[in-house]
């Protein structure tokens, strides 16, 4: 079921009027295209927000978390170091300045 209740990636687009509103490939589709957005874009799209609002617990019933990685999916290997093969906030911020050091 198509549903975007957070509209944190929600894009801007110029309505008729000349204002700004917003729309998401997840949302329902008749609003989607209501608000010009084009049916090709909706095809396999998820909430991703509400997905990453589970994530940190404040998902509802039914959604899956998920983490992202951004474009660099190498670092997830040097993360895992714990047990439990996660990796916390602190790790990252540790990996991003080891990793900012080494190029500068």
């Amino acid at each position: 079921k198509k549903v975007c209740r957070h509209k944190v990636l929600a894009r801007p687009y110029r309505r008729p009027d000349g204002t700004v509103g917003y729309r998401c490939p997840a949302e329902p589709e008749k609003d989607f295209l209501r608000k010009g957005g084009n049916p090709k874009n909706m095809k396999g799209k998820l909430c991703i927000c509400s997905n990453l609002m589970a994530a940190v617990g404040l998902g509802t019933s039914g959604e899956i978390a998920v983490i992202t990685s951004g474009d660099d999916v190498s670092c997830v290997r040097r993360l895992l170091k714990h047990e439990d093969a996660t990796y916390r906030a602190a790790d990252v911020f540790r990996d991003l300045n080891a990793s900012r050091s080494l190029v500068a």
